[in-house]
Parts: C-alpha cells; sequence; structure tokens
C-alpha cells in the first residue's frame, strides 16, 4: 500500500473478551517447576485460549485481545511456546517455566512476525500492541490457576503527535475450548513489528485504508485468514466464479509476509491472475473440511461469497470526460471532466479504481487537486504481481494541480487506486479531484 503525503490505513479492532477460567486437562504436578537452566514444560504442555484486557476500569470487553498459545517440550529440555493473536500470524517466543508462573517473552528475536496486533483508522491515526511480556500464574500444585498478566508496547498516532507507551494488561488462561473460524477477502491484516523509535512509523495490524473491506479489486491478493493454526490450511482452499468455472490464480500458498518469512498454517493467499475475466464477478472461496486446531477442534467445511470490482477496460488513458473506464466506490461524483472523491476524517471510504496499459511505457501519471490538509493515498500494482512506490510529486501548479508519477518499465499493464485522506485534528472531511490518469 502506497501512500502520498502522509498515511497508513483503515481498520479497527473488536475481539470478543474470554472470561473461562476452567483448569486445562492435563496441567497438574509440578512439571518444570523452576530450577536453573532451561526447564521441560512437563504437565503444563498443551494448547490454552488466552484474553487480555487493558488493567483499567474504563476497559470494556471490545478492547480485549485473544490468543491461541501452545505449549511444548522442544526435545533439548526447554518449553517453547507460539501465540497466535486472533487472525494473526503465530509467533513463537521466548519461554521461562518458574516455579510460581511461565513467562513468555518477546522482547528480542526475529521482526516478524511478533506477538502484536493494531488497528487503523484512516491514514495517520492509528494503534499498535505489542505483548513484550506475557505472565501466566501457576497455583502451590504447579498448575495453571487460570490468571495472566502482561505488559504491552502502545505504539499510537494520532495525525500530527505520537508516543511508545507501556500499558499493563490483565486476563484469563483456559484450556482452548473455541472452535476455529476463517475469513476469506481482500487480506485484511499487516503484521506489526516491535515498536521502534519512530513512533509515527506504523508496521502493521488491521489495515485497508481507504478500500472496500469485502469487495476484491482484480490484482489483490486473495486471503484465508485463520483465527488460530490449521495445519495444512492452504492446501484445502480453492476458488471458483460463482455458477461454476475455475479463476485462474498464483495458486494457493502459506502467506508470505516479509522475506523469507511465512505465515505457515494460519494464512493462505492466492493472486487473481486473469483481470478480465473477474471484473464484476462473485468468486467463490470454498475451505474444504478436514482441518483441525491444535486442540483437535474442526473446522467445518467453509464456501464464502467474495464479490470483485468492476474497474472497466485496460485504457492508455484516463481522462474522465467521456464514456466511463473506471471503477468507483464510495462517496465519488463524476463531472466536467474531474472526479471528486469526499470522506470523512482519517476514514477512506470512497476511490477510484482502474487500469492503465503499459507496454513499452515506462511510467503512469495521476493528475490531481487536494483541498486543504487532504491527501491521497495511491496503490500501483502490475501484472508480475509487484507494487510500486508513488513520491510525493512536489509543489502545485498556480491553479492547484499535482502530477505524481511511478516507475512501472516492463509492465504490460498496471492496476491502481486513488484514495483521499484528511487530518482529523484540522479538518473535517477530505476531498481530491483527479482528472487524468495515463501512461507515457
Amino acid at each position: 500500500m502506497l501512500v502520498l503525503g502522509s498515511s497508513v490505513a483503515l481498520g479497527a479492532a473488536s475481539l470478543a473478551c474470554g472470561s473461562s477460567v476452567e483448569q486445562a486437562p492435563g496441567t497438574g504436578g509440578s512439571g518444570g517447576a523452576g530450577g536453573s537452566g532451561p526447564q521441560p514444560c512437563g504437565a503444563l504442555a498443551g494448547v490454552y485460549a488466552l484474553s487480555l484486557l487493558p488493567d483499567d476500569p474504563l476497559a470494556t470487553p471490545d478492547d480485549a485481545v485473544e490468543m491461541t498459545l501452545e505449549l511444548a517440550d522442544d526435545g533439548g529440555g526447554a518449553c517453547a511456546a507460539r501465540l497466535t493473536p486472533r487472525f494473526y500470524p503465530t509467533a513463537s517466543v521466548a519461554t521461562e517455566v518458574l516455579p510460581a508462573a511461565v513467562v513468555l517473552d518477546d522482547s528480542v528475536g526475529a521482526v516478524l512476525p511478533t506477538a502484536s496486533v493494531g488497528w487503523y483508522w484512516g491514514l495517520g491515526y492509528f494503534r499498535e500492541y505489542h505483548f513484550e511480556q506475557i505472565v501466566l500464574a501457576r497455583g502451590p500444585d504447579g498448575a495453571f490457576d487460570g490468571a495472566a498478566s502482561a505488559k504491552v508496547d502502545v505504539n499510537w498516532a494520532e495525525d500530527d503527535i505520537c508516543s511508545v507507551d507501556e500499558m499493563a494488561y490483565v486476563g484469563t488462561l483456559a484450556a482452548d475450548a473455541v472452535a476455529p473460524e476463517v475469513y476469506a477477502g481482500p487480506t485484511r491484516v499487516r503484521p506489526a513489528e516491535r515498536p521502534s523509535g519512530d513512533c509515527f512509523a506504523a508496521s502493521g495490524g488491521k489495515t485497508r485504508p481507504g478500500l472496500p473491506e469485502d469487495t476484491l479489486l482484480p490484482w489483490d491478493v486473495v486471503a484465508v485468514e485463520a483465527s488460530e493454526p490449521l495445519a495444512g490450511l492452504a492446501s484445502h482452499v480453492s476458488i471458483a466464479a460463482q455458477g461454476g468455472g475455475p479463476t485462474a490464480t498464483s495458486g494457493w500458498q502459506d502467506a508470505p509476509i516479509a522475506t523469507g518469512v511465512t505465515a505457515t498454517d494460519t494464512w493462505a493467499w492466492a493472486r487473481l491472475t486473469d483481470w478480465d475475466a473477474v471484473l464484476g464477478t462473485v468468486q467463490v472461496v470454498s475451505v474444504a473440511s478436514g482441518l483441525v486446531d491444535g486442540a483437535g477442534l474442526a473446522l467445518g467445511a467453509q464456501a464464502r461469497e467474495v464479490p470483485v470490482l468492476d474497474v472497466g477496460p485496460a485504457v492508455d488513458a484516463h481522462e474522465l470526460d467521456g464514456a466511463m473506464t473506471i471503477g468507483t466506490f464510495g462517496q465519488v461524483v463524476i463531472a466536467a471532466g474531474t472526479a471528486s472523491v469526499t470522506a470523512p476524517c482519517n476514514s477512506g471510504v470512497g476511490g477510484l479504481a482502474g487500469r492503465i496499459l503499459t507496454a513499452g511505457k515506462t511510467k503512469v501519471l495521476m493528475r490531481f487537486r487536494l483541498d486543504n490538509l487532504s491527501s491521497l493515498v495511491t496503490t500501483v500494482v502490475g501484472r508480475s504481481g509487484a507494487t510500486y512506490d508513488v513520491p510525493w510529486p512536489g509543489d502545485p501548479d498556480p491553479d492547484g494541480w499535482l502530477i505524481a508519477e511511478a516507475n512501472v518499465a516492463g509492465e504490460s499493464e498496471i492496476g491502481f487506486v486513488l484514495v483521499p485522506n484528511s487530518y482529523c485534528h484540522w479538518t473535517a472531511d477530505a476531498n481530491v479531484e483527479v482528472d487524468r490518469v495515463w501512461a507515457e
């Protein structure tokens, strides 16, 4: 996702709060009861549901974060922990088994994935929550007593102010008795990294800035996201047009979330490869039966309908003064050769999308005009699947028009999306005028 001017994304986390504290079966005894050096999990090994809520009297169930925790002996004398925030990739975290608690630590290690969640409201308003340390209490008999607490780094920004703060969470640990769920549609979550010194640098969370939340664009990655690990997920997924007939994709695979890093068994991704065939269709993403979570709870067969936006044909240029050659969503008005897109502050609920023929061309250009304190989020994706940067274009001409461009040499065709944004602290709505998109 590319940003002109400022930016990062739209979303909201609203996760149900669990309150069950039943003791997990098989967790009695004193397995891993302390001592020097690595400790095995012993009788504490198992799959658990972990629910954590801010330690704040104003916190509500919507503020809770739900995770699946798997504890298992690693074969080398130590207890290994795998944390999966609901619908996020699994993070392996350091584990220390103490007489009174098991301590999970995610302060060091690989950048992705981490035990983090997040949400975005617009482009400059976001929260990221990194669960740096989680403590699971043990009772006198050595079994988990159902209580949990956590130290959480919160990276937040609101337009032109930001901070990284520490927050205490409390919650419960219980045997995993929650059946797995899946989502299918456009990718909606980006894994978050640990907070950096730059608190304006958003890294992840629930995010789809200004784009239709439940509608695919022809160049989108189609995602199947599981609420917890399901071994073999990618091999159980298929896609076909509603009414019959297969849909051409790049093939389902564990989702690559960074170079050399995949979200194994939690996310499966495929990219649509025949843009013409899918325009305006409804695609049915199916997940075959046979998948179970780590606790043995089954996911039944799934079939989810996902519409694809008709963004029009691929052309050399979109002039916006004749036949409609683009797709629109949200609050868009096209008149007098320009498209005006309006969005409430920091929400991004409307935009333009289209296709440009770029064979033999080296760049795609977009001419637009912004009102006070608005900005434009621009996505440019090639047939190859590559996403291209769109640098800020500099100063406007005397009439306020700007021209941004992306270098797309070697692509035969690109898809683009243009979405406005504004800052909530300073203005109410964003309005952007676009009068031409073309290739040279």
